[in-house]
């Protein structure tokens, strides 16, 4: 009872305050109810005569049409204001309703028909609209009008259903509870009774004037069956006094409650604290977890954005290095998934013993890893380490009894000072993928601001690339594959050129390998190998015996149905099947099933095949025996720079290699004299480059078709 005592003391002090205020509330509502619903009445008013006016001259403009006094009178007076409005016209004795707003079918209406004939033929000579009667209706009581219709024989007549309109006005029966009433001076009107004596009106009232619009005024009178302020308002004393009781009651029960509780809390905040010492080892150990790779115990992602951190780890970092393994996917399908999971935990071993207390290695995704490098050691320790991880991972791999090589490709962001980590990340990715695009020389490169430029005009050709096919931006050169021994014209390998709007005319190295990452290099090789096929058909038709050779990306050997493409080109062009050739990378010679089928097919159909670049990449020698190849393009590197003893061998290895399988040897890359006589004496075939010929256009190319048929007539 301590506890509850003051409460309820205050509660009667309020209870006591409320109760002063309540008369005044209510009085002060009737005020305002009486007010609103006098304004109310009045707007109402003000709205049905200036309508019935409108209805006037939309009587005279209507001009005796009953659907144009229709249309006229539409929205002039709204259906909450007059529920029936009619243009009336005397025929004789009679009149006849020749348009009603409610359903617009006229009918007669006469003295025999309507009380008020003789009234509303009086009112309508007034210039103004006149009340005629008030009767009553099974819902209320009605209300009518009249005024002239523009004419000397036409009528406006309307009628207001009381009821329905003060209902309409005040919205709803609740707050018609106010018992509102209105009396005219020529007779007594109101809304819920008959006379004043009738109304259930209990108590105090506001009384205020009304004007109806029309001359007419009235009182209105507003009271209450009940309090406006509502029945739980009027009880509130009662129920803060019993409400407060309870309360208190209740709030002695509860702190007895938690006072017994408070004992039992104490012990379970001990064993709790057992419990949280347990869930930080469990938090401890997820953490580690979170950041670690569960198939090669080094980092995750994760732990390389906590390595490189904001920008200010300690020690600082001086250098990120990226690694890609070179053909993993072939791993993969050759050897199954479990022998490139030994790969990868084979890989991350020799990572650990190379780079050491050198920095943090982490595995980025994939076949991705990372080297945070820091210290205090020089900037120039991030070509170094790459080319000891390239040594450590260039040697073959035990993978599940049978030897995997693989290689890798590095790239490098040194960290100046203002790099962010996700700059480094990308940083490292771009040199990266230079890295990748190497043929020859150590596999790794330091990022430059170049190559980001680069990285901006390749995304820029991306997206230039489709608008280019559509306007026809691209032609082809053709650079011709020559005889050694001869200089006989065996072939020519067309060559994309890009009419650039803004740039001119440029090669395909700029811009084939954005069209390659962003598929355009299907729709694009497409197109080569139709121009082609045409270009050869015209020049086989004026007595040329030499080939048409065309490049075919990967992607488009993957993507696009290559057999379906040379086939729509070879019937365009009526070229025969043997006067063309596709030029495939060595990546080919080790692809999919789908890949192999398709090749298959085209050889099957009389095309020939070549592979280009050949040497640059790791190519399997037996799918060379097994696949349907014609020419072996050598690839430029081995014909240049300074040509030793071994460099030779090594290219009589590969003539041999290729007369062995019977197949065509070209030189690709022939400059200079002296590389001409080197691929001669180790018995190349063919050749191809400038010092033979350079790419051509197809008016030389048309040139030399003539020369050649005249000296053979000649």
């Amino acid at each position: 009872m301590v506890v509850s005592l003051p409460l309820i003391v205050m509660t009667i002090v309020g209870a006591a305050a409320l109760a002063q205020h309540v008369d005044g509330t209510e009085q002060q509502l009737r005020e305002a109810r009486g007010r609103d619903a006098a304004n109310l009445i009045e707007g109402l008013g003000r709205q049905f005569h200036a309508g019935l006016r409108a209805g006037s001259v939309a009587a005279r403009a209507a001009r005796g049409d009953p659907q144009q006094f229709v249309d006229n009178m539409r929205g002039l007076i709204p259906s909450t204001i007059a529920s029936n409005v009619f243009l009336i016209r005397r025929v004789g004795a009679h009149g006849v309703v020749v348009a009603h707003t409610g359903t617009g079918k006229p009918a007669l209406l006469g003295p025999d028909q309507h009380p008020n004939w003789p009234g509303i033929w009086g009112a309508s000579r007034s210039p103004r609209p006149r009340h005629i009667d008030v009767r009553g209706v099974r819902d209320g009581r009605v209300i009518s009008y009249a005024l002239s219709g523009g004419a000397p024989s036409e009528a406006v007549y309307a009628e207001v259903n009381i009821a329905q309109t003060a209902r309409r006005a005040f919205r709803s029966e609740t707050q018609l509870d106010g018992a509102v009433y209105v009396g005219p001076v020529e007779s007594s009107l109101t809304f819920l009774g008959a006379t004043t004596t009738r109304l259930p009106i209990g108590g105090r009232r506001v009384a205020r004037p009304v004007n109806f619009g029309d001359g007419t005024s009235g009182l209105l009178i507003v009271g209450g069956r009940g309090p406006l302020v509502g029945r739980i308002v009027e009880l509130s004393p009662w129920l803060v006094l019993i409400v407060g009781a309870l309360v208190s009651g209740f709030l002695f029960c509860v702190t007895e409650a938690l006072r017994r509780r408070r004992d039992r809390a104490v012990g379970l905040a001990e064993r709790l604290q057992g419990t949280n010492e347990m869930l930080d080892g469990l938090s401890a150990q997820l953490a580690i977890q979170a950041h670690t790779d569960p198939l090669t115990g080094l980092g995750n992602r994760s732990q390389l954005t906590r390595v490189l951190g904001d920008g200010r780890a300690n020690p600082p970092v001086r250098a990120l290095l990226l690694l890609d393994l070179d053909d993993f996917k072939l791993v993969n399908d050759r050897l199954g998934h479990s022998a490139g999971d030994g790969v990868l935990r084979e890989v991350s071993r020799r990572l650990l013993e190379t780079v050491g207390e050198r920095g943090v290695c982490v595995r980025f995704g994939g076949d991705e890893f990372a080297v945070v490098l820091n210290g205090p050691r020089g900037s120039g320790e991030g070509p170094e380490l790459a080319r000891e991880i390239i040594a450590a991972l260039g040697t073959s791999i035990d993978a599940a009894g049978e030897f995997a090589s693989v290689g890798v490709s590095v790239g490098i962001a040194i960290n100046d000072g203002s790099r962010r980590p996700d700059e480094l990340i990308r940083n490292a990715d771009i040199a990266m993928y230079e890295a990748k695009r190497r043929r020859h020389g150590p596999r790794w490169e330091v990022f430059t601001a170049a190559m980001l430029k680069t990285l901006t005009e390749r995304l820029g050709f991306a997206s230039e690339l489709q608008d280019g096919l559509r306007a026809g931006q691209f032609e082809l050169d053709f650079q011709p594959v020559a005889a050694l021994d001869n200089g006989e014209v065996k072939c020519v390998e067309a060559l994309v050129r890009w009419r650039h709007p803004r740039l001119g005319r440029i090669d395909a190295d700029m811009f084939v390998r954005a069209a390659e990452e962003s598929g355009a290099i299907v729709p694009l090789g497409a197109w080569a190998i139709e121009e082609a096929c045409r270009q050869a058909a015209r020049w086989r038709a004026r007595g040329a015996g030499f080939m048409v050779s065309v490049n075919v990306s990967d992607r488009q050997l993957d993507q696009g149905d290559i057999r379906e493409t040379v086939e729509r080109a070879l019937a365009m062009s009526g070229l025969d099947p043997s006067a063309l050739m596709l030029e495939v990378t060595e990546s080919a010679l080790v692809a999919g099933a789908d890949v192999a089928v398709g090749l298959q097919g085209l050889r099957t159909m009389g095309v020939g095949l070549a592979i280009d670049d050949f040497g640059a990449g790791s190519s399997s020698m037996n799918a060379l025996r097994r696949f349907p190849v014609d020419w072996l393009k050598i690839d430029r590197g081995f014909l240049h720079g300074s040509l030793g003893a071994q460099d030779v061998a090594l290219l009589e290895a590969l003539v041999r290699l290729g007369r062995s399988l019977g197949l065509e040897t070209v030189a690709e890359g022939i400059e200079t004299s002296e590389q001409r006589a080197c691929a001669q004496y180790v018995g190349f075939d063919s050749g191809q480059g400038y010092h033979l010929w350079r790419p051509s256009s197809v008016r030389d190319i048309d040139l030399m078709v003539e020369y050649q048929r005249w000296e053979s007539l000649l």
